[in-house]
């Protein structure tokens, strides 16, 4: 019997909870929050008129910045724990994917990563492909 291919589908890695913060900072508001601590931070430690003020003129713009990283990190959290429980879903499911087949004049039951060319298979109201 020849083979002509696999039958599984490919499945792409999960995203690592790096790439779901970076992916998070990407985000339009993130950013604009982000020049805008900058732009505080500057103009208020520029625009200080004694060094007292100057010492301290930082604390705004450093508590933006502090507001996106926690955004940020709720946001790349929340999106890990919701991957990380789709993919066990998946992987429950996966198991229960069987098929009836005939093949070389034999009924089996098998499952449909492994169905080949030539197979029939014998359809059941409900299947899901």
């Amino acid at each position: 019997m020849k083979i002509y291919g696999n039958n599984k589908r490919a499945i792409r890695p999960p995203k690592s909870y790096c790439e779901l913060l970076i992916d998070a900072l990407g985000d339009f508001t993130m950013r604009v929050l982000m020049v805008a601590a900058i732009a505080s931070i500057v103009i208020e430690v520029a625009t200080a008129k004694t060094d007292d003020k100057r010492s301290t003129a930082w604390i705004e713009g450093f508590a933006i910045f502090v507001a996106v990283i926690v955004c940020t990190n709720v946001a790349a959290f929340n999106d890990y724990s919701k991957e990380k429980q789709f993919r066990k879903l998946n992987d429950a499911s996966d198991k229960d994917k069987m098929v009836t087949v005939f093949r070389n004049r034999d009924m089996i039951r098998i499952h449909e990563d492994f169905v080949l060319v030539g197979d029939i298979v014998k359809l059941v109201e409900g299947m899901v492909f």
